[in-house]
């Protein structure tokens, strides 16, 4: 049976202040889970759909100490919570950690304290975290975890704040570990509108077992509950394929069910179909005999409500104006051929060649506000110059694939995995090949890795392509190769797409081309040309455009190189210029160049900024790390 702080909990939860609404059909409003938050994959995730035809605006939460105070008095409240939200394909597109502090980045591009403050949803203590949003029509997931890899048990929470009728919060869902007592999960629905709402709330577990969730310790039984605004318990269920009789169930509920198009595909999941008039519900799941594990609570919309057309409004088409690049903070040490990547909040720097010390580097570097300062992360296993690094945001990891060893000429196979929670490096599954010098990327769960260099020796170029799941630790190389061999080319990946741009093949010239990999489609497509070919350049995605920064041409004056940097640059002749691929036109633009000439730097975003990390100046390696703030507007 329920505690006294889960009944508090249920009540409470059903209390939530709703947005008024503003259309007499009724649809799903503000959603709520509470859960015990862990680290890893036992993290709280939470999803929801924006339906209809304009933008939503919402605000979402990560509640923790509060929950420390009546009416919860949850004596294991997390006691700082870090949020994030995450769009359809999975990229970072907001992150907060204590809401009085913005995070600048992605869609935020501006303080947000006082319009929390005017939201009427301000969390009550300082360490909580909150985004307010604006979002077109698509599915969302927001990830609660604790700083510094801490426990207990928070709340994330997402509220419809423009009423609008263009569009509605539709289907919502939150993974998280169940536990027993006060650490079961809970989550929270309301429904607005005048009329009745016929939903199905499923409790999930051995099917997250299974592709493509790959969870090892999920849920192998949960119950569901489903409770009323004053905490009444209205409906429960064991095993979807028994209906409990009681409350507002009154036959059998499993051809329904069945009927539904949301049947569990395990006999031990739970399930309710219940037509619900307006106002605040609260689904429980717990684990039968008081089992624990990863469980799926989960609210589907069975009637739809269609949206109102918005009165047409004079529209306003985004354009991001390329600032000029400014000096952040110098790195530890002089470096070129990192890999780099951001995971949203951090920027992240591993291995690379120094020149001063004469060698391939180990070291593994992180910023947290911006590039202003940097500091050392446990050490990439071994030296190693010119890798792939790719965040995978479902699993909250950092990927390095590959690179080479100038000292020794060796080129690995290797897949080095980072744990952000633990700050240690473990070994994946092995390559399908050596390479260094790749274009890499994340999209959609999945890694994609093309072309690249294969050995230290002329010829070794490829134009294979590779894609590995970081779930199940797997290669696939049955992609389609591109249509030129090559590496050190510039990349990134939008809306699907793979671009690949620039780079050389073991000759002595570089090369102007742009490939576009299809990733659904599994196609390749020559695009136009770079305006000035360009090799090892740095290259990020910023506002859904290329940016190809730096670079040089292979082999020009090599001989003036210093004997301790020729193993593997052969770009003695560098350049500062930024050149943008705009997809929607097929068009490059030129913007502001580099303060410092610079080939081989790492490249990577936080938001819409640009980073450019260390790199060859043509003699010599450099600190030097330069940023470049894009600025938004509305265009023609």
């Amino acid at each position: 049976m329920k505690t006294k702080s889960i009944a508090a909990i249920v009540i409470a939860l059903a209390a939530m202040p709703a947005a008024i609404p503003s259309a007499t059909a009724s649809h799903l409003g503000n959603i709520s889970t509470r859960a015990f938050v862990q680290t890893g994959d036992n993290v709280m995730i939470g999803g929801f759909i924006v339906q209809g035809t304009g933008p939503k605006t919402v605000i979402l939460r990560a509640i923790g100490p509060e929950l420390s105070a009546p009416p919860y008095n949850i004596p294991n409240a997390l006691a700082d919570p870090t949020l994030e939200l995450h769009n359809g394909s999975g990229a970072l597109i907001a992150s907060n950690n204590n809401w009085q502090t913005t995070i600048i980045g992605g869609i935020i591009t501006t303080s947000q304290v006082s319009a929390i403050q005017n939201s009427g949803h301000a969390p009550t203590q300082p360490s909580e975290s909150a985004i307010i949003a604006t979002l077109q029509p698509g599915n969302y997931t927001a990830i609660v975890r604790g700083v510094n890899n801490t426990t207990g048990v928070a709340l994330v929470e997402v509220y419809d704040i423009d009423g609008q009728v263009s569009s509605i919060l539709g289907n919502v869902s939150t993974r998280a570990f169940a536990q027993t007592a006060d650490n079961v999960m809970i989550g929270g629905f309301i429904v607005q509108g005048t009329g009745q709402k016929s939903v199905i709330v499923r409790a999930i577990g051995p099917e997250l077992s299974a592709p493509p969730f790959n969870i090892p310790n999920a849920l192998a039984n949960p119950t569901l509950e489903l409770h009323n605004g004053s905490g009444a318990l209205i409906a429960s269920n064991d095993n979807w394929q028994t209906t409990i009789i009681g409350g507002i169930i009154t036959s059998s509920q499993v051809s329904a069910i069945q009927n539904s198009g949301h049947a569990p595909t395990q006999a031990s999941e739970s399930a309710i179909i219940g037509t619900l008039s307006a106002g605040n519900y609260t689904a429980i799941v717990r684990g039968v005999n008081n089992t624990t594990g990863i469980a799926l609570v989960e609210v589907y919309d069975l009637t739809p409500t269609p949206t109102a057309t918005p009165t047409p409004t004079p529209t306003c088409v985004p354009v991001c104006t390329p600032g000029t690049w400014m000096q952040a903070g110098p790195l530890p040490l002089d470096l070129y051929g990192p890999g780099a990547d951001s995971d949203g909040m951090n920027i992240y720097s591993a291995g690379g060649y120094s020149f001063s010390l004469g060698g391939d580097l180990t070291a593994f570097y992180r910023s947290t506000n911006g590039g202003t300062t940097w500091g050392s992360l446990a050490s990439v296993p071994v030296p190693t110059t010119v890798p792939g690094l790719v965040y995978a945001p479902n699993v909250n990891k950092l990927f390095m694939f590959g690179g080479v060893n100038n000292n020794t000429l060796t080129v690995y196979n290797t897949t080095r995995i980072y744990h952000i929670a633990t700050n240690t490096w473990t070994t994946g599954a092995v390559m399908p090949g050596p390479r260094y010098q790749m274009a890499a990327g994340y999209y959609n769960g999945k890694i994609y890795v093309a072309a690249g260099h294969t050995t230290d020796a002329a010829g070794s170029d490829t134009n294979t392509v590779w894609e590995y799941d970081p779930v199940a630790n797997t290669w696939n190389t049955s992609r389609a190769n591109m249509p030129a061999s090559l590496g050190g080319a510039g990349y990134g990946i939008i809306n699907g797409h793979l671009y690949v741009a620039g780079g050389r093949n073991m000759g002595s010239n570089n090369l102007n081309t742009l490939y576009d990999y299809n990733i659904a489609a599994n196609t390749w497509t020559q695009r136009a040309n770079l305006p000035t070919g360009v090799n090892t350049p740095g290259s990020t995605v910023i506002c859904g455009k290329l940016w190809i920064f730096g670079g040089g041409n292979p082999f020009l004056g090599s001989d003036a190189m210093p004997e301790s940097g020729k193993k593997g640059v052969q770009v003695p002749d560098t350049n500062n210029i930024l050149q943008i691929y705009d997809p929607a036109t097929n068009t490059w633009s030129t913007g502001p160049g580099l303060n410092q000439q610079r080939s081989f730097p790492g490249g990577t975003h936080l938001g819409n900024t640009a980073v450019a990390i260390g790199g060859y100046t043509g003699s010599t390696t450099t600190t030097s790390v330069e940023i470049n703030v894009t600025t938004s507007g509305c265009g023609p």
